[in-house]
């Protein structure tokens, strides 16, 4: 019986992450339907093939590498949207620049996502990305440390096809029927 209670306590404390609240009418029009996501990026994935067939392999694999796909855990937005505009009110969302950056290790450029929050004008949120609320600690995320002029951004998110979906979704190839 001490065995038992003791498994359950520890299994009750396991760390769930907390819920995120949404406003139904904030999000309607961004929802699509995973056949239309599954078409999306088909298409991206065999345009991005005829382009690259296009240039001989050589622009697209060396100057403008394009991934299937960038991942981030939940932990980046909650940072992201836990930021304050100069007001004080918090973040009204995330925007994504596309970059290009050097790859140095693989000696090629790619692009990239680079997310910052905005406020509810739509103007970026430019500050020091770091553990400022008690909640939030990004580790592995380098752009999340205070550097330059005094501003961060997020980037550095592990790439598909390196770190991808195990293929059941569709979103990153074929289909199940």
């Amino acid at each position: 019986m001490i065995v038992l209670t003791v498994i359950t306590s520890c299994n009750n404390n396991q760390q769930q992450a907390p819920r995120i609240t949404i406003n139904p009418d904030s999000v309607k029009n961004h929802i699509i339907d995973i056949k239309l996501a599954r078409e999306y990026t088909k298409s991206f994935r065999e345009e991005r093939s005829r382009l690259d067939s296009l240039t001989q392999r050589k622009y697209l694999t060396t100057e403008f590498d394009l991934a299937n796909a960038e991942s981030l855990n939940r932990d980046v937005f909650a940072l992201l949207l836990e930021q304050k505009d100069k007001e004080g009110n918090p973040a009204a969302g995330i925007r994504m620049y596309n970059g290009r950056k050097y790859n140095e290790a693989l000696k090629r450029y790619e692009v990239t996502l680079v997310l910052v929050p905005y406020d509810r004008k739509g103007n970026d949120i430019i500050n020091k990305l770091t553990a400022q609320t008690t909640a939030i600690r990004v580790p592995g995320i380098k752009s999340a440390q205070a550097q330059g002029d005094g501003g961060s951004a997020v980037d550095n998110a592990p790439r598909c096809p390196d770190v991808c979906d195990d293929g059941n979704s569709g979103l990153n190839g074929p289909t199940g029927p």
